[in-house]
């Protein structure tokens, strides 16, 4: 009953948002589906310090709609405004509904998701909150604004900031937790590491994949990739666990060609011996990586004329998602197309929309060009996936993640029965490629 009535709960308030937005009730409705929902209870012990202690990392929330009822009435939930978090006081009988980043994706950042954060109490806390969203699409649709990119060139200081933003794309899944995956060991995969995985920044995803890379078998790296994608609402973490063992293996084979024995390495032998490997992973018969491509790369490194195995790994987990996707059917028809050519390169943000300018403005509605975000890198959800930055009807130019998830699963059949040339151009935003126009 209780499930019942947050479900109509949660139509209803859709509905009112949809009629705010100047859009019909029944769109809204279609993007939402049928409202799937995930119940969560989170308690929090009483911590006799609690002005040391944050019950949850902030972050926002990958959800459509979150709706928190907080049980007994103990302060926990802070909003970030003004660059300042704003204790949220529990009402009585009363819920607080916070919107998602999948709700900023669809309204196009007209309703806006907060970051949000649990402090510590000395007083035991319980919470109940719900989300959801049914997302069931295998042609690839225009994910959220690309807020949090910013050109590299200009900004490769706030890399790791970037990195740790949440999946853009959000691609939520619901599905039963009460059943408990089982490692080969025999033992279940510790909660502690799965909420660790999904709360951790970059930086300490990366380390845990590292550690078990080493010591976890091929079944349990699948099985912890099912187990975060279960708890975090976000499917797209699962490709980047499952490609750990390999992005770090050859990247360590490749390291080990060029450095042989070094500590630092002249920038041109790097260039040369990169390239074979990129080529083979993203199985790049016809076209190797240009001038413009590798100075991309350098700059992604955090290098000048020498480069050490830390700048390396910097590039290379930028590196091999890209390669990764580029490797994929669909992708790798645009990455190899000469005439016309839908890829251009590695391209930063600031490039891709210098070539959207025309003589006069902006080139017309609906011109477009593809790119990979220079502010992914492994294991960020959102790595090697491609950006569309497009003119959009309002003469205003748009940053979107193409969300292609079924490249990823056993259905790429099924996607590469029309092309995905086509499937863009069927987009009603996407009308017209543009010629990239380098800055250097």
């Amino acid at each position: 009953m209780y499930s019942t009535e947050v479900k109509n709960l949660t139509s209803t308030i859709l509905g009112q948002m949809a009629k705010a937005l100047n859009i019909k009730v029944e769109e809204m409705k279609e993007i939402f589906g049928d409202v799937r929902q995930s119940m969560r209870m989170n308690y929090y012990p009483p911590c006799p310090q609690p002005e040391q202690v944050i019950g949850l990392t902030p972050h926002s929330d990958a959800t459509g709609l979150t709706i928190l009822l907080q049980v007994n009435d103990v302060e926990g939930l802070q909003i970030k405004k003004d660059g300042r978090w704003v204790t949220v006081k529990p009402v009585p009988d009363a819920i607080v509904v916070n919107i998602g980043d999948v709700l900023e994706n669809e309204s196009d950042t007209r309703w806006f998701c907060a970051n949000d954060r649990t402090k510590g109490s000395v007083i035991t806390r319980l919470s109940e909150l719900k989300v959801g969203r049914n997302t069931n699409k295998v042609r690839p649709t225009l994910g959220h604004l690309d807020k949090a990119e910013n050109d590299i060139g200009t900004n490769v200081d706030r890399r790791s900031d970037l990195n740790s933003c949440p999946s853009d794309s959000q691609n939520v899944e619901v599905k039963d937790s009460a059943s408990k995956i089982m490692s080969t060991s025999g033992k279940p995969i510790s909660d502690l590491t799965v909420f660790k995985y999904c709360l951790g920044g970059l930086n300490e995803r990366a380390l845990l994949l590292r550690e078990m890379a080493t010591s976890a078998s091929d079944r349990e790296l699948l099985e912890f990739a099912h187990q975060v994608a279960l708890y975090s609402g976000c499917s797209h973490h699962r490709h980047q666990i499952r490609m750990a063992r390999n992005l770090i293996a050859e990247g360590t084979k490749v390291w080990s060609s060029i450095a042989r024995n070094n500590h630092l390495v002249h920038w041109e032998s790097v260039m040369y011996e990169i390239e074979e490997p990129f080529i083979n992973i993203a199985r790049s018969s016809t076209r190797s990586l240009n001038k413009q491509d590798f100075e991309l790369l350098r700059r992604l490194a955090g290098c000048q004329e020498y480069m050490a195995q830390e700048n390396f790994e910097k590039m290379w987990c930028w590196l091999y998602p890209v390669a990764l996707t580029l490797s994929k059917d669909s992708i790798n028809a645009l990455w190899n197309s000469g005439s016309p050519k839908w890829i251009e390169g590695f391209i930063t943000k600031e490039e891709a929309e210098f070539s959207l300018q025309g003589p006069s403005g902006l080139q017309e509605p609906g011109t477009f060009v593809l790119r990979f975000p220079t502010s992914r890198s492994w294991p960020h959800p959102d790595s090697g996936t491609l950006i569309v930055t497009y003119v959009g009807s309002d003469c205003i130019i748009h940053h979107r993640l193409l969300t292609l998830d079924s490249l990823y699963s056993s259905g790429e059949e099924e996607m590469n029965a029309k092309s995905l040339q086509d499937m863009l151009l069927a987009e009603p935003e996407l009308s017209r490629l543009a010629r990239i126009i380098r800055s250097h």
